[in-house]
This record gives C-alpha cells, sequence and structure tokens, in this order.
C-alpha cells in the first residue's frame, strides 16, 4: 500500500504544493519570531515553559527538535535524504547517551527485523481498518 492509498483510505485529501510566496512568507515569519524572542532575551527553553502549550512527543516533533539539529550541526546536512549508512549512527548514538545520561531514556536504533514487523503491522492495522468501514 502505497502513501496515496493510505491517505485516500483514511480520507485525507491532497491539497496544492505551498506557493512559492506562502514558502517565503513562512520562512519570513520564522524569522520575525526568532528575532524577536531573541531580542526578548528568551531562550528556547523560556519560551516553551512561558506558553505552556502541553503539547505531547510525535515523530514529527521528534524529528525537527532532536534529529534534526543534531543533523545539521554535525554533518552540515538539511535532509534526511541526504544521509548516508554511517550518518544515521553518527547522529543515533550521541542522541542516545545524551537523552540516556540527562533523562534515562534509552532507545536503540531499530534492528532491520523491527522495521519490517512495524511495517508490516502498520498494512495490518490499515487493512483492519478498511474492513471496518
Amino acid at each position: 500500500m502505497n502513501e496515496n492509498e493510505i491517505k485516500e483510505l483514511f480520507g485525507i485529501k491532497n491539497y496544492p504544493k505551498r506557493t512559492n510566496l506562502q514558502n517565503d512568507s513562512l520562512h519570513l515569519y520564522f524569522a520575525l519570531l526568532s528575532e524577536a524572542f531573541n531580542d526578548a532575551g528568551y531562550t528556547i527553553k523560556d519560551v516553551i515553559q512561558i506558553i505552556n502549550m502541553g503539547l505531547l512527543w510525535t515523530p514529527i516533533s521528534v524529528k525537527e527538535a532532536l534529529w534534526r539539529p543534531l543533523q545539521v550541526n554535525m554533518l552540515g546536512k538539511q535532509s534526511t535524504t541526504q544521509l548516508n549508512t554511517v550518518d544515521i549512527t553518527t547522529i543515533c548514538e550521541p542522541l542516545r547517551i545524551v537523552l540516556n545520561d540527562r533523562l534515562k531514556i534509552d532507545i536503540p536504533f531499530p534492528s532491520t527485523e523491527q522495521t519490517v514487523a512495524y511495517k508490516k503491522s502498520l498494512i495490518e492495522q490499515s487493512k483492519q481498518f478498511a474492513k471496518g468501514c
């Protein structure tokens, strides 16, 4: 089952890609916010504590808040599509050490078997969902 089939199954609409102007505006908004936070003397931790949104972690927030900053700083690569097989370990191991040391959370990188089983379970779940519709 491909991504489009899964989206169709769950009723997720495909909207047109953002326009170039929207993309520029989005990045300008990020720049304006970051400048305002810095001018006010707020660190990232300060802002998160002050607004206290109570946001829960998602795979995307892990990627954007933990993985990507390490990837960019350590390897200079903006996208995970640019990573090679060694880069994954280069980022994963230091992240794992810090998380274990500071938060007592130690999650090893998934094995091939774990990843294959996970993908199969997602396919099975989507089939079960489709049967229930």
